[in-house]
Parts: C-alpha cells; sequence; structure tokens
C-alpha cells in the first residue's frame, strides 16, 4: 500500500497557530472552516503535532512548490 502525500506550504500549517506569524501575514492565509479557538492542553499538544509535522517537511526535504511526491 502506498502512502498518500500532499504538498502544503508550511505557512498554511503554521498559521493555524495564532501567534506564530505576523498578523499581515496571517491575514492573507484563508481557511475552509476558520482557524479552531484551543484549550490550553489542545494548544500544547498542537505544538507538540506542529514540531514533528515541521520536523518532517525538514527531513524530507523541505517545501517548494515544485516538490514531486
Amino acid at each position: 500500500m502506498r502512502a498518500t502525500y500532499y504538498v502544503v506550504d508550511p505557512s498554511n500549517v503554521i498559521g493555524l497557530y495564532p501567534d506564530l506569524l505576523p498578523r499581515n501575514f496571517r491575514d492573507q492565509l484563508r481557511y475552509p472552516s476558520g482557524v479552531p479557538e484551543l484549550t490550553t492542553s489542545e494548544r500544547e499538544k498542537a505544538m507538540l503535532a506542529l514540531i514533528e509535522y515541521l520536523t518532517q517537511v525538514s527531513v524530507v526535504g523541505g517545501w517548494s512548490e515544485e516538490a514531486q511526491w
């Protein structure tokens, strides 16, 4: 079974965390259902998931619009 990979701009993922990008940059990002409000506990778990995601993006070779998966 082959894994399915999606090329996603990391700034779109980071934008889900309101305090991590400048407001003028964040305001340009659009999400189908908006950015969820997280409790402190959910935010901690989400930050760990973000670290894992960014580590994987880095290990795979980084993101680019031309990336071929």
